[in-house]
């Protein structure tokens, strides 16, 4: 498994280093230049995502794709709806309508994002994503997943062990940020389908100077919060020790 870390803008050069690969959000690529000329320059497969997390809407979509192009970007995220499998699968139709009409097919790969307010809507959602043609890549969030269990760790990881034991995806695995311990991503990593994972806790916790523990990662429950103007903060020496110790056990749990 590969993972990117969405890093606040003032620190990409001190932490931008443990990114295996790039996931980006649209709506900075949109205003921020030092972020546009941080992620346009890095080397590597670069992702887009449409920003739904921190807008609580995804962008629209010639947005989306006026990043990815801006970025130089592989891979777009198409618009999701926080678990409601129905509304997510139209905004995906309508997504690729358009996709499809700007000639997009083959410029840029397509993740598309599951979503349900149950598990049988769950995995409709699912199915229907690894068949549609257009799609190449799965993506799972936690928050879509919560219908498997009770905290989020275990929701998604059931969620995977589910997908893979009944509906065998066809299709590689995208786990959208983390919602509780980030010792997850070496639970997942046992799964071949699971090929990436992106996610800002590391950072947030060295924020907060909640170091990990190497073998049991974090027990904080509800995680921290992202800062206000997360993108914008800079970080202490202290803070960014933190940080760094955090990102260096997860970099140990995926070896």
């Amino acid at each position: 498994m590969i993972i990117s870390y969405e890093i606040p803008t003032p620190h990409l050069k001190d932490l931008g280093h443990y990114n295996n690969y790039s996931f980006c959000l649209a709506h900075l690529a949109l205003q921020d230049r030092a972020y546009v000329d941080y992620y346009k320059n890095a080397p590597g497969y670069k992702v887009v995502d449409n920003s739904i997390f921190e807008l609580a809407h995804p962008l629209p979509y010639a947005d989306v794709i006026k990043a990815a192009d801006i970025l130089h970007a592989d891979e777009v995220v198409s618009p999701d709806s926080f678990q409601n499998g129905p509304k997510t699968i139209k905004a995906t139709e309508d997504f690729l309508k358009f996709f499809t009409a700007a000639n997009l097919t083959g410029k840029y790969k397509v993740m598309g994002v599951v979503q349900g307010s149950n598990i049988p809507s769950w995995v409709k959602c699912f199915q229907w994503m690894d068949k549609n043609p257009l799609i190449n890549v799965i993506g799972l969030s936690y928050v879509g997943c919560a219908s498997f269990a009770n905290d989020p760790m275990n929701s998604r990881i059931q969620a995977v062990k589910y997908a893979v034991d009944h509906i065998k995806p066809t299709k590689p695995i995208h786990l959208l940020g983390i919602g509780g311990n980030p010792l997850e991503v070496f639970l997942q990593k046992t799964f071949p389908q699971v090929r990436s994972c992106d996610t800002s806790i590391p950072v947030v916790d060295g924020y907060y100077n909640a170091k990990y523990d190497v073998k049991k990662g974090s027990s904080i429950l509800p995680k921290n919060k992202r800062p206000a103007d997360y993108f914008n903060i800079t970080m202490t020496n202290s803070q960014l020790t933190d940080a760094h110790f955090n990102m260096e056990c997860i970099k140990s749990w995926l070896k």
